[in-house]
């Protein structure tokens, strides 16, 4: 039994060397994901392009809850007959349906842009990864980012600047 047991600590130790042998010859680098996508130009132009959308959508919000006010405003008006509030307050409900509708219909657009947006992003990224993996011979790129399990990395083997070059292209 003694001999067994021996003889397997014998051969753990020679895959372990074996293995260590063989690990330092892999090549090994880390992407920033969130920093490629970000300051990629296809990254900053779908930046700018949501931030208009967003923009749009404040604009016409603020339009509607300023004739909200103005509505809300006229109903305290004294002079205003029994029924000019009940068309005013007509109005009201209808103005606050369509703040709900815009707000719905903004957070359904944005959010669908901001998905079709990332996912051809990471897609680019990915595509970037492979071309300058190949052409640099890495064998394995590890995304650096916060859940990512990557907890500190090496300057020398961050490629992440390199990718957003090669996405540029």
């Amino acid at each position: 039994m003694k001999r067994l047991s021996l003889f397997f600590m014998a051969l753990l130790v020679s895959v372990s060397f074996s293995f260590a042998k063989d690990l330092k010859d892999i090549k090994f680098a880390v992407v920033d994901m969130e920093q490629a996508i970000l300051k990629s130009k296809e990254g900053l132009k779908y930046k700018k392009e949501m931030e208009e959308k967003l923009s749009y959508y404040k604009k016409q919000l603020e339009d509607l809850q300023k004739k909200y006010q103005e509505i809300d405003k006229q109903l305290k008006s004294p002079v205003l007959s029994e029924e000019g509030k009940k068309k005013k307050m007509e109005e009201k409900k209808k103005i606050e349906e369509k703040i709900r509708n815009l707000q719905i219909r903004a957070t359904q657009e944005l959010s669908k842009m901001k998905a079709e947006a990332e996912k051809k992003l990471v897609d680019k990224v990915k595509e970037a990864v492979k071309k300058y993996a190949q052409k640099h011979k890495i064998d394995v790129v590890f995304v650096k980012a916060l859940l990512a399990g990557v907890l500190y990395s090496s300057p020398k083997i961050d490629i992440t600047e390199d990718i957003i070059k090669e996405m540029n292209k």
